[in-house]
């Protein structure tokens, strides 16, 4: 079975935080270097290294027979697949757009209404 089609409290997860900009720049410089190198070994070291800069923990991951591993930046490498690498990078870079651009519209939207957020979370909550 694959891992998207397992139950959602068996499925492997893994925890993402958000990045300063100097992080930002370093995890895209990281990934243009990746994108651009030859050797495939250096890629890889690349990929995973603009990973660990944002990975902070993960939920129900494996090793090869199933059991249990502890989160450790250091294990990235024993339990990722190259498929895994790929998708990651992939869905690193979206959404890390995604998440500048949902705070450019956050704030956007403070600006229009005067106020503040916690004026506005008051005002929504009440």
């Amino acid at each position: 079975m694959a891992d998207r089609d397992k139950p959602q409290d068996v499925r492997p997860a893994l925890v993402g935080r958000f990045v300063t900009c100097r992080e930002y720049r370093q995890v895209r410089r990281l990934l243009i270097d990746a994108e651009k190198a030859s050797d495939e070994e250096v890629t890889i070291d690349k990929s995973l290294a603009a990973i660990g800069m944002i990975l902070v923990g993960w939920r129900n991951v494996g090793d090869a027979d199933g059991r249990p591993v502890e989160y450790s930046i250091g294990k990235l490498e024993s339990v990722l697949t190259l498929d895994d690498v790929i998708e990651l990078v992939e869905h690193l870079v979206i959404e890390m757009r995604l998440s500048e651009n949902e705070k450019k519209v956050s704030a956007l939207r403070r600006q229009s209404t005067g106020g503040n957020s916690a004026e506005s979370t008051a005002k929504a909550s009440a």
